[in-house]
């Protein structure tokens, strides 16, 4: 049977799934290798495989902690307690000895496996390479791109010169390489997959006409409805009429003809409330306007209603198309650039026999849509009894279809299937993600219009499903569960939420015995950017002394944030207060200074006359070592190399050489660059750069060159893992939030605005009058809602909505105790639902409770924290491999992943010996 589980925050989501991981488990000691868990990140599938050791090492001891998970094992495997215990020793013998076969994944990971083992059926070459980094081969190929500029390739010449022209007089970046990295992202998104066939269709060289047949149709109805305007405008002027004998003068029918009249459109396009009335009722005269003047428009009205009614008629007929032709030569270069990128870049993975994670995915699904039974299943299919799901809500559309054949097997084995998710923190759209796909389960999205899906939903449904809410709170004490309750409830209800069944029973039960909990809603003073920013520094630091002074450490706080530099700015300015923190940006491994010595150091070994690399040596000394100010005047980096490592022996008054250095190993270089400086190598930032080394010259040859270019790619996601019992106040964007749970949360940007996801709609074109092309790509704009694409902006805006509404339930359900919304004051009370700021306002607002920009408070504002165990402050390991002499040998240990290669005929004597 397939169980869909709605698990909203804090309701147990990763028990549920460890639970029922082990409840089919129990049903043989190598059950587990018939189970495959999909997660949606690496760090979920190994919390879960963690989770399931943990569990099975406890019910083996029965422990006391897991009373309850033995207790609801024994009930629905209906097995004794002792049975399920006893099950539990064997099971996690075996899942140790044959670690290999517990198959919790990513679905990109499992995809993998599954393209590696059929490579042939895919038509894929036998020794391709994952890229995982878009934009790494978004970047070879631009270069590629570039190296074609000439006058020879008109065509894609003139696209970049006016994509780029365009860039810069919309404001957009004026570096080109990036815009057109940015614009070839495009390529990957699943909605434009189905597309590219037609784009990779599209010649080049009909560019020039294609664009000719734009402007020609959007001229042809230009000239049409501006000649009725002038036409109206002639028949005005000739009777000797102004704008003020017609009614509401230039605002009314007057202004509408006029516009036409003077080459304009109107605001609308059959004419604002006055022009209404006076077509439809009949209101042509202004109260100042003569008697021979009424008379004379009396006499015209016939006429005029005439040119109007032709100017609708136009509208009717072509109006849409008109729109559609101005939106496609808005994007025409990007488009143009789009269709060559396209093409560069299947060339390039083709040279380098690459595969972009990003087509795992399209690959399988080419295959999955075709058959009855994919080929590329039967094996797995047969191997696989049962298939869990986490996170569902952040599926794509594609990774969900290629899913389904192993459910629908899993269904016809009578096993049981677990879907777990949440709709209300679908927050990865942007990723892809496709949150109805869950909404509508046990249903099968897409499945009216696609006979195959439609096949496999009638097959999954008749096999059995069933549907449970975890409607349980575990994470949070009873205020803050209230608050949340009432909260969504009223803003479930606006009309701007077009899905109702996301939210239709999103309020949770208390499931933790613990009283209390505060909420606090403010809305910070915002008379400029650096006011506010000032504020909201201001008043984190405040709550940071007032829950320190409940009896919350640092590490019990979280400063969520919606952006990036709104985290980076807080992180600083509470840094220069003294408090420790923990940011992305403070965890980033190139941060630190001692790492940048090493790294400058290195750049001299490769370029002994640059004079950069040599200044920066010289300031981290400094800094580092010498302890005082550096003044760049006083020192000569423009001497020879050895006057130049004279005076940095003299800096550190022992002798500095780079030929004494030059001999070593990449790895063993950096650590002995470590020790010449007197860099402390218990220092997490230089552990996990010298790990960093270790990885690469495993994998490359260890020359110094090739370890900086990598290092200058890499360098802005390699981070240092901090100890959980480190003291310091967390501070991360909502999107890392999630998933994670706080004492204290401090939202510090709750103002965001409603933003789309996309930039641009693919869509099919099928039009007479432009018959070269058969896809394009338009901006999201308003104005796609005068054309027959009118649906995909409507769905773009609920879409958005729902962002908006998901993102801000992630963060105001992090808390476990105390969560302080930090809002924006505005102007003027908003009359939509389309930020954050509004909607505080408008539920404030529906509750009753508004009264201007002040705190509002909910709950127990004498909340303190509860005492628990473990309570204390440690300063912690870093967990990072430590890398010292024996680093020479490391590539020498192997190590067996499967027990049988060692201990299934107990032959110890058959290990491999050392290699």
């Amino acid at each position: 049977m397939l169980s869909i589980y709605k698990s909203s925050a804090g309701s147990g989501k990763t028990y549920t799934l460890v639970k029922e991981f082990l409840r089919i488990a129990l049903k043989s000691p190598d059950k587990f290798k018939h189970i495959l868990a999909i997660t949606f990140t690496n760090k979920a599938a190994n919390e879960m495989k963690e989770r399931i050791i943990s569990a099975l090492e406890q019910i083996k001891n029965d422990g006391a902690a897991v009373k309850r998970l033995i207790s609801e094992l024994a009930a629905e495997s209906e097995l004794p307690e002792a049975v399920v215990i006893d099950k539990a020793g064997k099971i996690l013998r075996n899942i140790l000895h044959n670690y290999a076969d517990i198959s919790v994944s990513t679905i990109d990971s499992f995809v993998h496996r599954v393209i590696r083992a059929f490579t042939y059926d895919l038509q894929l070459p036998m020794n391709f390479e994952v890229e995982m980094d878009r934009d790494k081969i978004l970047t070879e190929t631009i270069e590629l791109l570039m190296d074609r500029l000439s006058e020879e390739d008109d065509n894609v010449t003139s696209a970049i010169v006016e994509f780029a022209e365009s860039n810069i007089e919309e404001g957009r970046s004026w570096n080109l390489e990036y815009s057109l990295i940015q614009l070839g992202k495009e390529l990957f998104n699943e909605d434009a997959y189905a597309h590219l066939e037609k784009l990779g269709e599209f010649d080049l060289k009909e560019a020039k006409k294609v664009r000719e047949n734009l402007h020609k149709f959007a001229a042809v109805f230009e000239q049409k409805v501006f000649d009725e305007g002038k036409k109206a405008m002639g028949l005005i002027a000739n009777n000797g009429l102004t704008s003020e004998s017609f009614f509401q003068t230039t605002k009314g029918i007057f202004g509408y003809f006029l516009k036409f009249a003077n080459d304009e459109f109107p605001k609308d396009s059959d004419g604002n409330s006055y022009v209404k009335k006076t077509i439809f009722e009949d209101k042509w005269t202004g109260g100042k306007a003569a008697k021979e003047d009424i008379q004379t428009i009396l006499s015209i009205k016939e006429q005029l209603v005439q040119c109007y009614s032709s100017i609708q008629s136009h509208y009717s007929n072509y109006g849409g198309d008109y729109v559609l032709a101005k939106l496609l030569l808005r994007n025409f270069y990007s488009f143009i650039l789009l269709a060559d990128i396209q093409k560069l870049m299947e060339e390039y993975k083709k040279e380098n026999s690459l595969l972009h994670i990003s087509e795992f995915q399209e690959k399988v699904n080419a295959i999955v849509k075709e058959q009855d039974a994919p080929i590329i299943y039967e094996r797995i299919g047969d191997w696989y009894d049962s298939i869990l799901i986490d996170e569902h809500q952040d599926t794509s559309v594609l990774q969900w279809q290629n899913l389904l054949p192993l459910v629908e097997n899993a269904q016809f084995k009578d096993e049981d299937s677990l879907v777990v998710g949440d709709g209300k923190q679908a927050i990865y759209r942007f990723r892809n993600g496709k949150v109805e796909q869950f909404a509508m389960l046990p249903k099968i999205y897409n499945s009216e219009s696609d006979a195959r899906l439609r096949e496999r939903e009638v097959a999954i449904n008749n096999y059995g499903t069933q549907t449970k809410n975890l409607a349980f709170n575990y994470r949070s004490r009873k205020e803050i569960v209230d608050f949340n309750n009432s909260f969504y409830e009223t803003l479930s209800g606006f009309a701007e939420l077009k899905n109702k069944s996301i939210y239709d029973g999103q309020a949770q039960q208390q499931g933790r015995k613990a009283e209390g909990g505060y909420v606090s809603i403010e809305f910070l003073e915002d008379g400029d950017e650096l006011l506010l920013e000032d504020n909201r520094c201001t008043r984190v630091e405040q709550i940071v002394s007032e829950s320190k002074a409940k009896g919350y450490q640092l590490k019990d706080i979280a400063v969520l944030t919606r952006s990036n530099r709104n985290g980076s700015m807080i992180a600083s300015y509470l840094i220069d207060k003294g408090i420790p923190v923990i940011s992305s940006e403070s965890l980033l491994i190139n941060n630190s200074p001692k790492v940048k010595l090493i790294l400058s150091v290195l750049g001299y070994f490769d370029r002994r006359e640059d004079h950069i690399v040599r200044a920066e040596i010289a300031y981290y000394i400094h800094l580092l070592l010498l302890k005082k100010e550096f003044r760049f005047e006083l020192f000569d980096f423009k001497c020879v190399e050895s006057i130049f490592e004279e005076q940095i022996s003299a800096l550190l008054d022992k002798e500095f050489r780079a030929y004494n250095f030059l001999t070593y190993q990449l790895v063993d270089l950096l650590h002995e660059l470590m020790v010449f400086f007197g860099l402390r190598d218990d220092d997490p930032f230089l552990q996990f750069f010298l790990d960093e080394a270790m990885v690469f010259s495993s994998r490359n040859r260890s020359n110094i060159r090739e370890f900086l270019e990598w290092w200058e790619e890499v360098k802005f996601n390699r981070s240092i893992i901090y100890p959980e019992t480190l003291d310091a106040v967390k501070i991360m964007t909502l999107h890392k939030s999630k998933g994670l749970q706080f004492p204290v949360v401090i939202m510090a940007d709750a103002d965001w605005p409603q933003k789309n996801a996309k930039r641009n709609f693919w869509v099919d074109i099928d039009k007479p009058w432009l018959k070269d092309i058969h896809v394009g790509i338009i901006p999201v704009v308003r104005e796609v809602m005068q054309t027959e694409y009118a649906p995909l902006y409507e769905e773009e805006e609920a879409s958005s909505f729902l962002d908006l509404l998901n993102l801000l339930y992630v963060g105001t359900t992090r808390p476990e105790d105390m969560l302080y919304i930090l809002a924006t004051q505005v102007k003027r009370l908003p009359d939509k639902n389309n930020s954050v700021t509004a909607l505080l306002i408008n539920f404030l607002n529906e509750k009753g409770f508004w009264d201007g920009f002040k705190n509002y408070e909910f709950g127990d504002v004498n909340t303190v924290r509860l005492k628990k165990a473990g309570d204390g402050h440690e300063k912690g390991a870093y967990i990072s491999e430590r890398v010292g002499g024996v680093l020479k040998d490391a590539r020498r240990i192997t190590i067996k992943r499967n027990s049988r290669l060692i201990w299934n005929d107990g032959k110890s004597e058959e290990l491999d010996k050392e290699v």
